[in-house]
C-alpha cells in the first residue's frame, strides 16, 4: 500500500507509515539506496511518564496521519487517553538541506505539571543487509553519528528550551539474537552506550517538563550527507535557525511551487483544489532532482513479493510529467526528458 505521508526534496525521501514512523528513508537518490528495512519495525516513538513507558504503536494511541494541503508537511496527532498525553508531530524534509525533521509538540492533558521523557529511536540500513554499519555517539556535539563509506547521518534532538537529549544508547540490531537498543528504553532510562558496529541502532531521549493542560516541544532531525564533516554543516544550520524557521521556510518553498498552477485551478471546487495540490506534491516528492521518476517509494511491497517499485519507467514518468506540463510546470519535464535521452 502507499505511504500516508511521503516527504521530500529530491534527494532525501522520507516515507511515513500509518503509526507517523518512519518507514521508507531514502538517500541520496530519490527511490535508490532505501535506508531502512521494510522488514522490521524501526524508528520508533515512545514516551515515558508517571512511572509508565509506551511506544506510540503498542495499541493504546490513537492515530491520526494526514498531510497539509499547500505544503509536503506531516500533520500526525497521536493521542493516549490513559496517559492523558497528545503528541502532534510537523515532520518537513527541509528543502534547503538534506535533513529529516520533526518538531514533537507534547500536550500534557492532565491538570499536574509533569516531567515527560520523549525517546526517539531510529535504525539505519547504510550497508548491504546492514552488516557493515557503525553508530557512535559524539560527545562534542553532542549526536548520535551513524555512517558507512560515503554515507553518514547525524541524528540530534533538543528540548524546547534548547538543552540538548540527555540520555541516549547505541546498539546491537537484527544480529546475535539481539532485537536492538530500543529495548534498553522501556524502563525509562538509557545505558549510555556509546558506539557499536555490525547491525547497528540508536535511541536518543529529551526530557521536558509541561504545566498542567499545557504544551511543551522537541526538535529532532536526522542530517544526511556524504561525510561527518558535511553533515555537521547542516546541522550547524538547523541549530542556528531551529525547526520553526526551517518549517516556515519549507511551507513557504512548496506554497510558491504549487502557485505555478494556481491560474489554472481558480475554477475547480476547493475540496478538489486540495486534492489536486496534494497530487502535485506526491508526484514531486517522487521526482530525483536529476530527472528521474520513481513509480513507487513504498517498499511494502518487498514484504509480499520479491523486489521494490522504486523504479523509473519512461511510460509512467511521462504519465505523471502531463499534468504538469499542462498546468505550467518546466524545470521537472526538461529534467525527466532529458535525462531519457541521455
Amino acid at each position: 500500500m502507499g505511504r500516508p505521508v511521503i516527504l521530500g526534496n529530491g534527494a532525501l525521501t522520507v516515507g511515513l507509515n500509518e503509526s507517523g514512523l518512519v518507514h521508507d528513508f531514502y538517500y541520496p537518490y530519490v527511490g535508490l539506496d532505501n535506508l531502512t528495512t521494510s522488514r522490521s519495525v524501526q524508528h520508533r516513538i515512545g514516551v515515558f511518564v508517571d512511572g509508565t513507558f509506551s511506544w506510540v504503536d503498542d495499541g493504546s494511541w490513537i492515530t491520526h496521519v494526514n498531510v497539509e494541503h499547500d505544503a509536503l508537511v506531516s500533520d500526525v496527532q497521536l493521542a493516549n487517553e490513559t496517559l492523558h498525553l497528545t503528541l502532534r508531530l510537523s515532520d518537513f524534509v527541509d528543502t534547503t538541506y538534506n535533513a529529516f525533521c520533526r518538531d514533537i509538540r507534547v500536550q500534557n492533558m492532565s491538570d499536574q505539571t509533569r516531567d515527560i521523557r520523549v525517546f526517539l529511536h531510529q535504525v539505519f540500513e547504510i550497508s548491504r543487509g546492514g552488516r557493515g554499519d557503525t553508530a557512535l555517539y559524539v560527545p562534542d556535539g553532542p549526536y548520535i553519528l551513524d555512517y558507512k563509506g560515503r554515507c553518514s547521518l547525524l541524528v540530534f534532538a533538543r528540548s524546547s528550551e534548547g538543552t540538548p537529549f540527555d540520555q541516549y544508547c547505541v546498539g546491537n540490531y537484527g544480529i546475535d539474537g539481539k532485537e536492538g537498543s530500543w529495548r534498553d528504553a522501556e524502563d525509562g532510562e538509557l545505558s549510555g552506550n556509546a558506539v557499536e558496529h555490525g547491525g547497528v541502532d540508536s535511541v536518543i531521549s529529551s526530557v521536558v517538563t509541561v504545566p498542567g493542560n499545557g504544551e511543551s516541544s522537541v526538535e529532532y532531525w536526522v542530517a544526511a550527507a556524504d561525510s561527518q564533516y558535511s553533515a555537521e554543516k547542516i546541522h550547524d544550520q538547523l541549530l542556528t535557525h531551529g525547526l520553526a524557521a526551517r518549517l516556515e521556510s519549507t511551507r513557504s518553498w512548496w506554497q510558491k511551487w504549487l502557485h505555478t498552477a494556481k491560474p489554472s485551478l481558480t475554477s475547480v471546487p476547493e475540496l478538489e483544489q486540495i486534492a489536486i495540490k496534494q497530487s502535485l506534491m506526491v508526484i514531486k516528492a517522487h521526482t530525483d532532482r536529476r530527472g528521474g521518476i520513481i513509480a513507487s517509494c513504498d517498499s511494502s511491497i518487498y514484504n509480499y513479493g520479491r523486489d521494490y517499485y522504486s523504479y523509473v519507467w519512461p511510460r509512467d514518468g511521462a504519465y505523471a510529467m502531463w499534468p504538469l506540463i499542462r498546468l505550467g510546470y518546466t524545470e521537472e519535464p526538461k529534467k525527466f526528458l532529458s535525462s531519457a535521452v541521455t
